[in-house]
C-alpha cells in the first residue's frame, strides 16, 4: 500500500469529525493535510444564563508524507509546536488559552513509504510535550505523535499518542 492509499483511508473519518485544509502549509513545511476539531459542552440550571460550567475542547491534526522518517523529521515537528502551533493556534497569540479552554491535542501524523530506523523509533516513542496553562485552570496542551511504516505495515506511537494506535492499525488492516 502507499502512503497516499492509506492516507485515503483515513481521509472520511478525519473528515467526519474534522473541518480539513488539504493541503496545507505549515510556515513553509508542506503537509498533506491540516484538520481542526471544536468542541464546546456546558451545563446549566433552567436558563443559558445560570451556567454552572462550560469548556472548549481542541485539537489539530497535520498530516505529512515521508520516504522514511528521520530525527531531522521529529525536531523539526518539535520546533514548529514550540514556536508556531502552540503559540499561535492554542493560545492565539496571548500568554493563557481562553477561561473556558479544557484541553488542546495537537496531533502530528507521518506517513512513511519506508521504516525508520531504530533510533529514530525510539525517539519517537519518548517524545513527550505536555503544557499546562495557569495550574490546569485554563487546560492543557498535549502533542500526539503517529508514524505510519507503509513497508513492514507498523504503527508507531509516542505515549500520548497509544489512544489512536487502534484506528491507524484499523485503517491499515481495512480490505478494499
Amino acid at each position: 500500500m502507499t502512503t497516499t492509499e492509506y492516507f485515503n483511508r483515513l481521509l472520511p473519518y478525519y473528515r467526519s469529525c474534522f473541518d480539513m485544509d488539504l493541503p496545507y502549509d505549515l510556515c513553509g513545511t508542506e503537509c498533506l493535510a491540516h484538520g481542526h476539531f471544536y468542541s464546546h459542552s456546558e451545563k446549566y440550571v433552567l436558563s443559558r444564563e445560570a451556567r454552572l460550567w462550560e469548556s472548549n475542547n481542541f485539537e489539530h491534526v497535520f498530516f505529512l508524507e515521508r520516504d522514511a522518517l528521520k530525527e531531522s523529521d521529529l525536531k523539526e515537528m518539535d520546533r514548529l509546536i514550540r514556536e508556531h502551533v502552540e503559540p499561535a493556534m492554542v493560545r492565539g497569540g496571548k500568554s493563557y488559552p481562553e477561561p473556558n479552554h479544557m484541553y488542546t491535542y495537537i496531533t502530528f501524523v507521518f506517513l512513511c513509504s519506508s521504516s525508520p530506523e531504530k533510533e529514530v523509533i525510539k525517539s519517537l516513542k519518548k517524545y513527550h510535550y505536555t503544557r499546562n496553562y495557569l495550574f490546569s485552570f485554563r487546560g492543557f496542551c498535549q502533542v500526539r505523535v503517529v508514524a505510519a511504516d507503509m513497508e513492514t505495515q507498523e504503527i508507531y506511537t509516542n505515549k500520548a499518542g497509544a489512544a489512536l494506535r487502534k484506528l491507524f492499525r484499523k485503517s491499515m488492516d481495512q480490505k478494499r
